[in-house]
């Protein structure tokens, strides 16, 4: 009977180890993006007791082989948390992570920032993507993984006004001047009020359905005459393009489409205060002074102003330049972007969380922290942002939550207390039996 004794001990200790599988799958029932773990058996060598008359041997199994955990990487229910910094994995991937120089993979999103503005998990390990290059205002995806640091995006400094465009339509036969206010900043990131103003030329220039001289004023109180030093009376006329007296010349043809000079691009007009009229002046908080290229076509080469015969209007004005504003929020939008909200109301995209998937996850070797690292079965990771090659989708503002399931976990833990229960019965048989064979030599 001695090998009752041991095929019931495999029993015993296989079905102890699955109870600690569902044990550590029940503690961790709320781990953010913990997934499960599931209990495997096999069972162990035989040993030949004879044969039958067909010459197939006759097998007894020794027990069950020790327990082999596999890890189920279901996806886990998404919820909203509203965490500025949280962010969830709909699909495959993981987000990828620096431990203290160790490459680490996980699915728990709960980031924050330190100290140094670097995006870290709940241990401190820092979260890698790309970065904005803040000369060129572009985060690029091409570039190999780093850590997300957010330093010195704190504060937008201010940008002067280089580039207007102005859309909108000036109404043929009309004798009357138009204007339109143009909001611009200088290089201090003061704004002012440009005036522009489209005077019509009766009758038109020769070979045109309609003529507008073109002026732009500054208010008096924005600058200070060169020559005095003091504010000017009146407000300055700016120069724009090559027109004498500060004002420009545009022309339209009878199906009221702007005349383009040499009829290609481009057509660019200069806002130069330095050559204002009736003297140069200056803006009177010692900004730099005003130099605006205004482009009268689109990117299609297009005009952008027409003259029918509706009313006289703007439908469209863009300028590049703004004031200094300081950042309020940083929070991880859908598709991984890591935007900054600004005191003036701009979004900037400061970052892009990067992501990693494996062709065999199960692979992965878990080391705490709800972080796995790579194994040479697991596969060479594929990276890059969210919804590319495979990879899941990130939603911000959100986390997921374990894949545990309670009820299929208590089943379980039943099945394996059931299975100790009669692995010990077998124990208890066996020496029941052992003892009777003991007891006949009485």
């Amino acid at each position: 009977m001695p090998s009752a004794f041991f095929t019931g001990l495999t029993g015993l200790r296989a079905h102890a180890k699955a109870v600690e599988v569902v044990a550590n799958n029940l503690a961790n029932l709320n781990s953010i993006s913990f997934k499960k773990s599931r209990s495997n058996f096999s069972d162990l060598f035989y040993q030949e007791v004879g044969q039958v008359r067909s010459g197939i041997s006759s097998q007894v199994g020794i027990g069950t082989a020790p327990v082999t955990v596999s890890r189920i990487f279901e996806q886990g229910s998404i919820q909203s948390t509203g965490g500025l910094l949280d962010a969830a994995i709909q699909g495959d991937g993981f987000f990828v992570v620096d431990g203290g120089g160790l490459v680490q993979y996980t699915r728990a999103g709960t980031f924050s920032l330190n100290a140094d503005q670097e995006m870290v998990t709940l241990s401190g390990q820092n979260l890698q993507g790309w970065v904005r290059d803040r000369s060129t205002g572009i985060v690029d995806t091409g570039l190999p993984l780093a850590n997300i640091t957010l330093q010195g995006f704190e504060r937008i400094e201010p940008t002067a006004t280089s580039n207007l465009s102005v859309n909108g339509n000036l109404q043929v036969g009309s004798t009357r001047p138009f204007s339109r206010p143009v909001q611009v900043f200088d290089s201090l990131g003061e704004a002012h009020l440009l005036t522009l103003t489209f005077t019509p030329v009766i009758p038109p220039r020769a070979g045109n359905s309609s003529s507008y001289d073109v002026t732009v004023t500054i208010p008096a109180l924005d600058v200070l005459d060169v020559g005095t030093g003091l504010t000017p009376i009146v407000d300055p006329n700016l120069v724009v393009g090559t027109g004498l007296g500060g004002a420009f010349e545009i022309d339209f043809d009878a199906s009221g489409s702007l005349v383009i000079p040499g009829g290609a691009a481009p057509y660019i007009a200069s806002i130069d205060m330095t050559l204002a009229s009736p003297g140069p002046v200056q803006f009177a908080n010692g900004a730099t002074d005003l130099l605006v290229a205004w482009d009268f076509l689109d990117q299609l080469e297009q005009p952008r102003i027409t003259s029918v015969a509706a009313a006289s209007a703007v439908t469209d004005i863009f300028q590049d330049g703004s004031a200094s504003a300081e950042l309020t929020k940083i929070a991880v939008a859908n598709g991984g972007r890591i935007n900054g909200l600004y005191s003036d109301g701009r979004t900037v995209n400061l970052a892009i969380i990067g992501l990693s998937r494996f062709t065999n996850p199960q692979a992965l070797a878990a080391v705490g922290d709800n972080n796995y690292v790579t194994t040479e079965a697991a596969g060479i990771p594929v990276t890059g942002e969210a919804g590319v090659a495979g990879l899941g989708e990130v939603v911000g503002l959100s986390l997921e939550f374990s894949n545990v399931d309670i009820a299929e976990e208590f089943t379980n833990l039943l099945t394996y207390q059931r299975g100790f229960q009669a692995n010990s019965r077998v124990i208890t048989t066996a020496d029941e039996m052992n003892q009777e064979a003991l007891n006949l030599k009485r």
